[in-house]
């Protein structure tokens, strides 16, 4: 694992359920950017389960989710930039 998602990892609440910290890994593993349907295969978690991780980090600014302009249902996972801007 490199510097960076071990990183990102102490930016993670610590009181979050393993389901929530997988979540994290998986985006760690992939570089940082995944789309919805990529996290949800590689997980296995149940549908709603990724996201009600994602909507806790997206609010607490680890993580932010872009919509692609030309169709809505594509939906990238990408980890905040203002993490990278607060670490430096």
């Amino acid at each position: 694992m490199t510097d960076v998602a071990t990183s990102r990892r102490d930016d993670v609440p610590a009181d979050l359920p393993p389901s929530a910290k997988y979540v994290i890994f998986v985006l760690e593993e992939s570089g940082g950017s995944i789309t919805r349907s990529q996290l949800q295969e590689r997980t296995d978690l149940a549908d709603r389960t990724p996201d009600r991780a994602l909507d806790r980090f997206e609010s607490v600014g680890i993580v932010r989710r872009d919509r692609d302009a030309d169709d809505l249902r594509f939906v990238r996972i990408e980890f905040d930039a203002s993490v990278d801007t607060l670490r430096e």
